[in-house]
């Protein structure tokens, strides 16, 4: 994946990118990652179930002004 090398990433700031979709496994190697900000993108309906499991020290999620329609407990 495109982070996938990044495995210090602390802040990850991904708003207004028209972003739409996600591969699950896209943010697999992340897990110092706390703070995620995809507000305002173009994400719609369902994000892939465990997308960000691996997140284990994740503090702030941004999903705010996006199509989504539902967001699941095991993201």
């Amino acid at each position: 994946s495109l982070f996938s090398q990044l495995h210090q990433l602390k802040s990850l700031q991904l708003n207004e990118n028209l972003l739409a979709k996600f591969d699950p496994d896209s943010f697999v190697n992340q897990s110092k990652l706390t703070k995620f900000d995809l507000e305002n993108n173009q994400i719609w309906n369902r994000m892939p179930t465990g997308l960000f499991k691996n997140l284990s020290n994740l503090k702030s999620l941004k999903l705010d002004n996006n199509h989504l329609t539902q967001v699941d407990r095991d993201l």
